[in-house]
């Protein structure tokens, strides 16, 4: 690549790989895409109570119970999703604030063992957990006392109820509903005098759960989409973005979200409940846009000095190189990377040929310089003529042909082979002519009877 240092603006060009020091930059290098892995979520929780659509303005006596996961490892890789993290089933009866009471220790009404009662303390609460003010649930609180009996020193002593199971379905059909249960055991037996141990059905207790329906009801993400434009949203100057790149501003992303039940597929929007419906849209930071960039023309390859043929098309060419293709909206590369012209000013290489002029008038020659002997002159006969045979190319290389002609006898053709011959002369008499040494070919004999003859001595 040929750079122009000195100038105001860097100028690069391809020239021969010969003209750059020292070995080429490696053309490849080893690279890894990363696997793409879809999210890791934990189990579900349980059912949550039985709530209105909006809490906010309750409406109607139709709510949804909800059940939660959450995500415990992000997804990788362009192909990674999430799976839908909430599920609703609709439920009656709804009721946005419920009294939560916390039980205190057992206190005995008289002495240190036998009868006595626990202090409650009841909170009201909204459906997300948090307390909230008493006026705010439905019925009266739960009493602030309830009975208990802690074990005297003789009698049978059991343990405190454990937690209750997971419910052994997650909803209920025709064939099962869902159970949970809890137990407690004996610590101690009684001693003499002391209260008996409750029977062992006591032990154990069962209730109902999950007795909403199968079909479940979740709000299904379509991905995101690219980050575009937004005519609503200002923007903003060049900065850094979340991944370290330039930005150029702030824009949108959509997407499609639906209610989906389970086993059955896409139903109406409104089957779902509002208050988890997935945002479909969300602001982006824009990068900045990327011109393609290419580098200016090599210099044209150069065109033959030697002559071509006069049908030969002699082309030079030039290219440019990409150095960044364009990017995020920018501007396109141009069609035009390669282009040819045709040479100008080429010489043309000549073509020769014979080109045969106009024969001289007839002269003759006398049958005594035929035959070689002296003779006298003669009115008729056999003569000569002679004629330029121009090659097209070199006009100073001349050839001549002389002819015999009779009335009589068969044509002969005299030809001289030389260049810049003697201009021919006569003195007055035909027989003084001078002639060359010249080839005679007898063209009533064929191929090969020549004879060679010029100017009798004497």
């Amino acid at each position: 690549m040929e750079v122009n240092p000195t100038g105001t603006d860097r100028v690069s060009r391809p020239v021969k790989k010969t003209l750059c020091l020292g070995p080429a930059p490696s053309a490849s290098r080893l690279c890894s895409i990363p696997c793409s892995t879809n999210c890791i979520v934990s189990s579900w929780s349980a059912w949550g109570l039985c709530i209105h659509e909006n809490c906010h303005d309750p409406q109607g006596r139709k709510g949804f119970r909800m059940r939660q996961r959450h995500v415990l490892m992000e997804p990788t890789g362009p192909a990674g999703h999430c799976p839908h993290l909430v599920e609703s089933v609709p439920c009656e009866d709804p009721m946005c604030y419920r009294w939560l009471a916390s039980e205190g220790i057992c206190i005995p009404d008289h002495g240190k063992c036998g009868r006595g009662h626990r202090i409650l303390k009841a909170v009201c609460q909204n459906d997300q957990g948090e307390d909230v003010s008493g006026s705010l649930c439905p019925a009266s609180p739960p009493p602030e006392r309830m009975a208990c009996e802690i074990p005297c020193r003789m009698d049978c002593v059991v343990s405190e109820w454990t937690e209750w199971s997971s419910c052994s379905q997650s909803c209920s059909n025709k064939n099962a509903d869902g159970k949970q249960s809890r137990s407690r055991i004996i610590l101690a037996l009684p001693g003499e005098g002391g209260k008996p141990c409750p029977p062992p059905q006591a032990l154990q207790e069962y209730r109902s759960c999950n007795d909403h329906s199968c079909m479940q009801l979740y709000w299904e993400a379509l991905p995101w989409g690219p980050c575009s434009e937004d005519t609503l949203v200002t923007v903003l100057n060049a900065t850094i973005g979340w991944n370290g790149e330039a930005t150029c501003g702030v824009g949108i992303q959509t997407r499609r979200v639906f209610c989906v039940k389970s086993h059955v597929g896409q139903v109406m929007t409104k089957r779902c409940p509002d208050s988890t419906r997935p945002e479909t849209v969300r602001p982006c930071l824009l990068p900045c846009k990327k011109d393609c960039t290419v580098t200016a023309f090599s210099e044209w390859t150069p065109c033959p000095r030697s002559c071509q043929p006069g049908n030969a098309t002699v082309k030079q060419s030039r290219y440019r190189i990409i150095i960044q293709e364009a990017a995020n909206g920018g501007q396109e590369c141009p069609d035009t990377l390669f282009e040819e012209r045709e040479c100008e000013d080429i010489s043309v290489c000549p073509v020769y040929r014979w080109k045969p002029q106009k024969w001289s008038p007839c002269i003759l020659v006398p049958e005594s310089v035929r035959q070689g002997v002296m003779g006298t002159s003669e009115a008729c006969g056999k003569g000569i003529q002679t004629r330029e045979e121009k090659d097209s190319k070199d006009a100073h290389k001349l050839n001549y042909e002389i002819r015999l002609e009779s009335q009589y006898t068969p044509k002969f053709t005299l030809t001289q082979r030389a260049s810049l011959c003697h201009q021919y002369y006569c003195d007055g008499a035909f027989n003084e002519m001078r002639f060359p040494i010249a080839l005679l070919e007898d063209m009533t004999m064929g191929t090969g009877a020549s004879k060679i003859w010029e100017k009798p001595s004497g």
